[in-house]
């Protein structure tokens, strides 16, 4: 009894000691970073700071915040992190008037997601995972992947949506062990409104969830007849939905209503592209694309570099694409999921997760996994192949907790494997963590500091 509580209370200040050294790396780059020195910030900021300066919610048309050169704005589609940041820029004019404060509070917005989502990605991974050592390899190839860092300092979406992932994945595995009780319920509603709210890249969780749960409440009778738990399916499933429609109806209807029917926003804001974007090629009609120029998609992937540069903006690119890590950095990272993809293919010598559930659930869940990989792929790839080629790893960073639960699999089917020695099975371990580590000490030293803190200690000094 006294050893458990010990190790409960060691995991337990290595997790506040994990989450304050997240929290310090996201606040200090969030700090340092430069103003628009990412992925279309101004256009995400100028969103933050009309609500701050009206107190109202901008039709995505409005002069304001519209793109100049792209002909619209990020308001036509769900903008609850600009909402919030607004809220934080109001709180912070309580103190000062300075600028570069509202800039911070409105990307603070992404730091606090960033934590919030490294708290369930620890859930799930002592959820899913035998040993602890293997639990904090999963966190940390998810939450130490530098792209998916990026993503929690500047003013954007995806760390709504990225964080809104992770607590769904939680609210499933939590849903399965308590039957869905009533937390699990709230739980998930909670990560849908969120996902909803945020990237429609990440709504292959949104159906996913449909079918996690769907599949829970069917069985078979021991005639094989198909049961279906309709008391439970319904009077759960119709919790989950009316806390959701609360929590996003009203923008839905909202956009239905202002944008004649078009409840998504993508249809008017391709219309404003069309008749407001200062240059013809970023028109969609005739934007340089393959699928224009009547090309198929498959030459698209051999003419140019799509699947490279996408894949390695997986791993990290910041700026506005334009500050990489270093080769080694990749390198390491390719080693990882390649020995990873052989590892999958391999038969499992010791059990390989926590998963207790009947086949079916398990099944689902595997299978959702893989649907949550394969969408933003699909979404991100048909994106660039008919509006607007960008072969950009955020697009496809809604998949990393999938993607990342099947490399650790892949991992450890691996080392049980190969390595039949318990000293040189933990020290291979305690490798890939020292990994992940390392790479975030590097790229911060040699690349975010070296990138920036000049131009940060001579901007702090003439405040």
């Amino acid at each position: 009894m006294i050893t458990k509580l010990k190790n409960l209370n060691k995991t337990f200040y290595l997790e506040l000691l994990f989450y304050i050294a997240l929290f310090g790396v996201f606040f200090i780059w969030c700090l340092m970073l430069r103003f628009d020195d990412a992925p279309d910030e101004l256009g995400r900021y100028s969103i933050c700071q009309y609500i701050f300066n009206h107190w109202k919610l901008p039709h995505g048309g409005d002069m304001e915040i519209r793109m100049e050169a792209w002909g619209f704005s990020y308001a036509f589609q769900p903008i609850l992190p600009y909402m919030i940041g607004a809220v934080l820029m109001k709180l912070t004019a309580l103190f000062t008037s300075n600028a570069y404060f509202y800039i911070i509070a409105a990307r603070f917005v992404s730091v606090i997601c960033g934590i919030v989502m490294a708290v369930f990605v620890r859930k799930i991974a002592k959820r899913l995972f035998i040993d602890s050592s293997w639990q904090w390899i999963f966190t940390f190839l998810v939450m130490l992947l530098p792209q998916n860092m990026f993503m929690f300092v500047y003013v954007n979406t995806d760390s709504m949506a990225l964080m809104s992932s992770a607590i769904i994945v939680y609210a499933w595995l939590y849903g399965y062990d308590t039957n869905w009780n009533h937390k699990a319920c709230i739980l998930l509603a909670i990560g849908i409104i969120f996902n909803a709210m945020s990237y429609y890249n990440a709504y292959a969780f949104i159906l996913c969830s449909v079918i996690v749960f769907v599949v829970h409440h069917i069985s078979y009778s021991k005639s094989d007849k198909l049961v279906i738990q309709w008391s439970s399916l319904l009077k759960k499933g119709l919790f989950i939905s009316f806390l959701v429609f609360l929590g996003t109806g009203w923008w839905f209807i909202r956009s239905y209503i202002l944008y004649d029917g078009d409840f998504l926003g993508l249809r008017i804001r391709n219309e404003y592209a069309e008749k407001y974007a200062t240059t013809e090629y970023l028109k969609p009609s005739q934007a340089k694309t393959y699928y224009i120029a009547g090309l198929s998609v498959f030459r698209m992937l051999k003419e140019t570099h799509y699947i490279i540069d996408l894949s390695l903006s997986f791993i990290g690119q910041f700026g506005n694409m334009s500050i990489v890590l270093h080769k080694w950095m990749y390198r390491g990272y390719g080693i990882l999921i390649g020995l990873a993809s052989i590892g999958l293919l391999l038969k499992k010598r010791k059990p390989l997760t926590l998963l207790h559930f009947n086949k079916k659930d398990t099944f689902a869940f595997y299978i959702s996994m893989i649907i949550c990989i394969i969408v933003p792929i699909f979404l991100c790839t048909y994106s660039s192949y008919v509006t607007d080629y960008q072969p950009q790893g955020r697009y496809i960073l809604p998949m990393v907790i999938p993607f990342m639960i099947f490399i650790t699999i892949g991992l450890k089917k691996l080392f049980d494997l190969i390595l039949r020695d318990e000293f040189l099975y933990q020290d291979a371990t305690r490798v890939v963590r020292a990994w992940c580590v390392i790479v975030v000490f590097f790229f911060m030293k040699d690349i975010v500091f070296r990138t920036y803190w000049d131009t940060f200690t001579k901007f702090i000094t003439s405040l």
